[in-house]
């Protein structure tokens, strides 16, 4: 057998084999996805990362959203594949997003009545719970709220501390010196009422002009409650 003939053998044998590897490797190089690394996307809100995310062939799968109120609504937080995987066209990418809590926040108010707070915040279902302190603001007036303005509301419940009335607490001025028709006069407004004592003996005289107060008790800086009744003594 000659060598031609041999060759020709061998030939004919390959054929079906390099057939099928050309048939094989002509559409796999032609249908093969290329891989491309994978691009961060995290932090960047869905809507401005939509354009650059198009231009990659990928299939978006939003699984799930995360309370995150101090970052716009949307935000990405998590992705996978992770930033700097290798992917593939078509392949699907997983994103999770941020979300607003839908907790109510607590409303601005300016020199308002605890009513006029307590008929706002019901609008919203938050309970308003008063304490009342003294202060010379008029009565029902709202010192301080808790939480503050634009906070979050979480148990439905909001603290005020308002102005009971008047502030009853006064500073007692002297009056030594002065007649006693002068601190008749003074304390009038008040309802307090006086003792006159001359000496040790009471005395019910109603010439005013002619007592001259020289000592007194409460003493001249002392906090007195004009709420409650006290007696002023003078000599």
């Amino acid at each position: 057998m000659t060598t031609r003939r041999i060759l020709f053998l061998i030939a004919i044998c390959l054929a079906p084999f390099c057939c099928f590897l050309v048939g094989y490797l002509i559409p796999s190089y032609i249908f093969t996805q290329k891989t491309f690394t994978c691009p961060s996307f995290i932090g960047e809100r869905i809507q401005d990362a939509a354009a650059p995310i198009s231009s990659y062939p990928l299939n978006i799968r939003i699984v799930s959203e995360q309370v995150h109120n101090e970052l716009p609504s949307g935000t990405i937080l998590h992705q996978k594949p992770l930033p700097g995987q290798k992917i593939k066209a078509y392949q699907s990418m997983y994103l999770v997003l941020s979300k607003k809590d839908e907790l109510p926040r607590m409303p601005v108010f300016d020199r308002v009545l605890a009513e006029e707070a307590a008929a706002e915040l019901q609008k919203n279902h938050i309970q308003l719970i008063q304490y009342a302190l003294p202060s010379s603001l008029p009565k029902g007036s709202v010192l301080a709220l808790f939480p503050r303005s634009g906070a979050l509301v979480r148990d439905q419940k909001a603290h005020a501390y308002i102005a009971a009335g008047e502030q009853t607490l006064r500073i007692l001025p002297s009056f030594i010196g002065s007649t006693l028709a002068g601190a008749r006069n003074a304390l009038a407004a008040y309802d307090i009422e006086i003792k006159v004592l001359d000496g040790q003996r009471e005395t019910i005289q109603r010439v005013d002009n002619e007592f001259v107060i020289h000592e007194q008790r409460p003493l001249a800086g002392s906090f007195v409650d004009i709420a409650k009744p006290f007696t002023l003594y003078v000599s």
